[in-house]
């Protein structure tokens, strides 16, 4: 687990909501799934939709405001479509862009989630990946990269707690209907 997903992790635990690392979830998923999909890295249960998580951790900079790196792989993109697809209409699918702010940094121009642990702050931004896809564009060819422009990313980010619901309950992974033919 990378310093981002620990923050996730610890910013629901905080919040005392239910999650599933992807590795609380491998024994219940089928076990001929093509290894070459990259997995997502978190799944909250919600009342209405569960939100399956792939976390970025990115920089942030700025000197007199704060400006946030938003790029994906993508790889990115295509193994979450593949995961909201295999999982269904009652899960939502979000980037989670998570970046590391030094207590001295400017303030930024949008809002987000704040989140302090360790001596370390946090800002969390969630992004729908409908949203996402259709607002991105290429970054670089050589690395498949694609980003929003601060505009973008602007009116389609919302702070991670948007995402959330105030309460959760755990989720009977057994019953979790995943589909096997999608397509």
């Amino acid at each position: 687990m990378n310093l981002y997903e620990w923050c996730v992790i610890e910013y629901l635990k905080y919040r005392e909501l239910h999650h599933y690392r992807i590795e609380d979830l491998k024994k219940f998923m089928d076990k001929n799934e093509d290894e070459s999909i990259k997995n997502f890295d978190i799944l909250v249960p919600g009342d209405d939709e569960n939100v399956l998580i792939e976390v970025k951790g990115r920089k942030a900079s700025g000197k007199n405001k704060l400006r946030f790196e938003n790029w994906v792989t993508g790889e990115d993109i295509q193994s979450l479509m593949h995961w909201k697809k295999k999982f269904g209409e009652h899960f939502l699918s979000i980037f989670c862009f998570v970046y590391k702010i030094d207590f001295d940094m400017p303030a930024a121009n949008t809002a987000f989630t704040c989140f302090s642990a360790n001596n370390m702050r946090f800002a969390m931004f969630g992004i729908e990946l409908d949203k996402y896809i259709t607002e991105s564009s290429l970054r670089s060819i050589k690395w498949n990269t694609f980003s929003l422009n601060s505009k973008a990313f602007i009116k389609h980010s919302r702070p991670f707690t948007y995402f959330l619901d105030s309460e959760n309950s755990a989720l009977n992974l057994r019953e979790i209907q995943i589909s096997h033919d999608y397509k």
